[in-house]
């Protein structure tokens, strides 16, 4: 499996706009929430075991694919598609990291991009996705596992930075839960970008559900808690309701930080 984020510095992260100041940062979480029903199925992107085809190099473009994603789910959630043809990933993962004219082969010898940084340009400059030029919003989420299932649960899904331990990749298949034990991971394999989509309950051994490689991947409270370096709620304006009653987050006033930050 590719990787590929890289982390974001701590003053970084701080300079970036905090949801904890808006409305979400103290909105109470659904006890439960259940996707199952609706039709989203995640996509690769390029990153994870490809086949097929087309037989493309696996990405570290996880970043990338990880924001095309939410906005599929978000899309899914608001009654209709989002269309997002897969070269467009890989050419925004490129615009990213300053290698807009890149191959394939030379994005698969990258080493990824920082989590922030690719929030940041499809905030200021979008991400054409072959239908529409799709723009977002965002702010940093504080890693308490609340914050992050109030962000899955009202705008859709929350963006998670986590690490990976070889420990981890021995249970990578989706059938095989994600679980802290407190046992030896074994060395660091890398540095990951996800979405949590929902979530069977709210105690440390309840079950979420991760959208990664092209699917759903499960994993307890603890394990994403223990595992999670950054954390981010995005708002699509153009996908769904982007007023702060419903969703929590100040439209209006993240613009005017967001604009700060690309000053």
């Amino acid at each position: 499996m590719r990787f590929g984020r890289l982390p974001a510095s701590p003053a970084a992260i701080a300079a970036a706009p905090q949801l904890a100041t808006h409305l979400l940062g103290a909105m109470e979480p659904s006890p439960r929430i259940d996707r199952s029903g609706v039709p989203f199925q995640p996509r690769q992107f390029w990153n994870g075991a490809l086949a097929g085809p087309s037989q493309q190099p696996e990405l570290p473009d996880c970043t990338a694919a990880g924001m095309a994603n939410l906005a599929l789910g978000v899309s899914a959630l608001n009654g209709f598609e989002t269309i997002i043809d897969d070269a467009c990933v890989p050419a925004f993962y490129a615009a990213c990291i300053g290698t807009p004219d890149a191959t394939p082969a030379q994005l698969a010898a990258t080493e990824g991009a920082v989590m922030l940084d690719v929030m940041k340009r499809l905030a200021v400059q979008g991400f054409e996705t072959g239908a529409q030029l799709l723009m977002a919003r965002f702010g940093v989420l504080a890693l308490d596992q609340m914050r992050i299932a109030a962000a899955a649960d009202r705008l859709g899904g929350a963006a998670l930075g986590i690490t990976l331990y070889a420990r981890d990749m021995e249970v990578a298949d989706a059938a095989t839960p994600w679980d802290e034990t407190g046992a030896d991971p074994g060395p660091v394999e890398g540095g990951h970008a996800l979405m949590l989509w929902d979530y069977t309950g709210l105690r440390p051994t309840d079950t979420v559900r991760l959208v990664t490689w092209g699917g759903f991947k499960v994993a307890t409270w603890r394990y994403v808690m223990a595992r999670t370096d950054e954390a981010y709620g995005v708002v699509f304006p153009q996908l769904g309701q982007t007023d702060g009653v419903s969703l929590g987050v100040d439209a209006a006033v993240l613009d005017a930080e967001l604009a700060g930050m690309a000053a």
